[in-house]
């Protein structure tokens, strides 16, 4: 909706006072003396005048409608993006939540490799002292047969009495602790074997965790670039609309009034007196092909160029 024009001839508007208390007096006689000033005779308008001011008024009033046009677009736009900037501050709240879940399933990968490979490297010196322990038995074991079997020897005939040599009770007790040796070993490779699967198994668990993190923090930032990307793009919007807004407004403005004087010129008896309707329109005129100037300028720079290279309602 365009502004309510002022009725006030446009060189009598600065008479009005910004101090209303000291001032009104002096506004009252200002605008007695304008309004009272007789007007010289005005030239008609020519036909080129007349022809001018129609092309204007068509000019004019297409223009407006461009301007609306390119404020309706760009709210549009600023809507449209900032629905979109909503929409990815949720993702990334999302997202960063399960950034945040992968590092903790990293940390607790981590935390179980490390305890896994305790336990390995435990079994694994286990395993090492039982096979030292069984070298020294077989060792010793095949020391007390070499006795035994002097022992044997010095008997005679009687060999086969061999039990009866003291070497021969000590021989029973180093197998005896060799059996039980074996069996840990035995015991102890199965737990190694089994701690050595489970290590593979937790360190791939811990190179799919390290991947995962990897993924969110990747996800993560570019959510933030969209984010950044269309907060610039907002800003521009704005920026674009707050100058094309003022623009619409002052063209608005004279463009009512160009519309009003040419609406009171077309509505005069061309018999008449139209001297102050004449000049009135000669004014607006004027000013109304300024203002179209500056804001068919302002239409004509094509549309909002964003930060991102995308150029938006050149319409």
């Amino acid at each position: 909706m365009h502004p309510e024009p002022s009725r006030m001839p446009r060189h009598c508007r600065s008479a009005a006072p910004a101090r209303p208390l000291l001032s009104l007096l002096a506004f009252v006689v200002a605008a007695v003396l304008c309004l009272g000033t007789p007007l010289r005779a005005a030239d008609p308008l020519t036909p080129q005048e007349i022809a001018e001011v129609h092309q204007l008024v068509t000019r004019s009033e297409d223009l407006a409608r461009r301007l609306d046009d390119r404020v309706i677009c760009l709210n549009d736009k600023d809507q449209a993006f900032s629905a979109q900037s909503n929409e990815l501050e949720l993702r990334r709240g999302d997202l960063q939540r399960a950034r945040d879940a992968a590092d903790s399933g990293l940390q607790q990968a981590r935390t179980e490799v490390d305890g896994y490979r305790s336990r390995l490297d435990n079994a694994q010196r286990e395993l090492a002292d039982a096979q030292n322990e069984i070298d020294r038995l077989n060792a010793a074991i095949s020391r007390a047969r070499g006795a035994l079997d002097k022992c044997k020897s010095s008997l005679g005939p009687f060999g086969f009495l061999g039990f009866a040599c003291d070497i021969a009770g000590e021989l029973s007790g180093l197998e005896g602790k060799l059996r039980e040796w074996n069996t840990r070993r035995a015991n102890v490779a199965v737990q190694y074997t089994t701690a050595q699967v489970d290590y593979r198994n937790l360190e791939s668990r811990l190179a799919a965790a390290s991947d995962a993190l990897n993924q969110s923090q990747a996800a993560l930032a570019a959510a933030e670039s969209d984010i950044t990307r269309t907060e610039a793009r907002i800003s521009a919007i704005k920026a674009a609309l707050e100058t094309l807004r003022r623009e619409r407004q002052d063209y608005a403005t004279e463009h009512a009034l160009f519309l009003k004087s040419f609406e009171e010129f077309s509505a005069l008896d061309p018999e008449t007196d139209r001297n102050f309707a004449i000049q009135q329109l000669r004014n607006e005129m004027q000013v109304m092909s300024q203002t179209y100037t500056r804001a068919n300028a302002l239409m004509d720079a094509g549309g909002v160029d964003l930060p991102d290279g995308q150029t938006i309602c050149a319409n």
